[in-house]
C-alpha cells in the first residue's frame, strides 16, 4: 500500500503487531468482550474487506458508528474521526519523523462513578470590606 494512503490506524494496528485480518479481529473481540461485560453494545468485527478500508484514506465514505466505533477507540485508544486520518497528516502535526498521536485521556466508568456523586465546590464568598468614611 502507497505510504501516503495509510490511515492512522493502520500505523497504530502494524505497531501493536496486527499485520492480519485474522490478527485484528483477535484483537477487536478482546477489546469487545471488555466493553460487553462493562454493559456496552458491541458490533461484530469489520469483515475482511471493510478491514482493508478502514487501512486506507478515503476508504470508507462515513466513520464506523455506535458499537463498531467504540470498539476500535477502545482497541486504538483514539477517537474514531483520528483514526481514519492520513498517517502522513499525524507526521507532520508532530513535526517529526514520529506518527504517534498524544494519548488524550480517555474516561472509563470507573472515573465517572467517582464523580458522580461528588457535589460541586460551593463557591467561595466574596470578601466583605468595612467601608469607612
Amino acid at each position: 500500500m502507497d505510504e501516503a494512503r495509510r490511515t492512522v490506524l493502520y500505523l497504530l494496528a502494524t505497531r501493536r503487531s496486527i499485520r492480519s485480518h485474522r490478527a485484528f479481529s483477535e484483537e477487536y473481540h478482546r477489546a469487545a468482550r471488555q466493553l460487553s461485560s462493562e454493559g456496552y453494545d458491541v458490533a461484530p468485527p469489520p469483515g475482511a474487506r471493510h478491514y482493508e478500508r478502514l487501512l486506507t484514506v478515503g476508504g470508507v465514505k462515513t466513520a464506523p458508528h455506535g458499537p463498531t466505533a467504540r470498539v476500535l477507540e477502545r482497541l486504538l485508544q483514539r477517537p474514531v474521526g483520528d483514526l481514519l486520518r492520513p498517517a502522513a497528516e499525524v507526521a507532520a502535526d508532530e513535526h517529526g519523523d514520529s506518527a504517534e498521536l498524544p494519548s488524550p485521556h480517555v474516561l472509563n466508568e470507573s472515573d465517572l462513578l467517582m464523580t458522580a456523586g461528588t457535589p460541586p465546590p460551593t463557591p467561595a464568598k466574596p470578601p466583605r470590606y468595612a467601608w469607612t468614611t
